[in-house]
């Protein structure tokens, strides 16, 4: 894993700044940092949470048919 301890460093109001241009014009930003604030709004928007329940329209969950597919 990458090491991100820069964003919490001096260099925080650096970075700040570039987000900043990124929010104004994504296309403003180096590539790299784009794909990075591009992953901070994703984590950020609560509706791209993961779901842990089955849709609506999935109907229950059908015992024998779950304990092939683990199989």
């Amino acid at each position: 894993m990458k090491d991100f301890s820069y964003i919490t460093g001096p260099a925080s109001a650096f970075i700040e700044s570039l987000y900043t241009d990124f929010q104004k014009d994504s296309s403003s930003v180096d590539p790299e940092w784009k794909k990075f604030f591009e992953g901070f709004d994703f984590a950020q928007n609560p509706n791209n949470a993961l779901s842990t329940t089955a849709p609506a329209a999935a109907g229950p969950v059908n015992q024998d048919h779950l304990a092939k597919e683990i199989g």
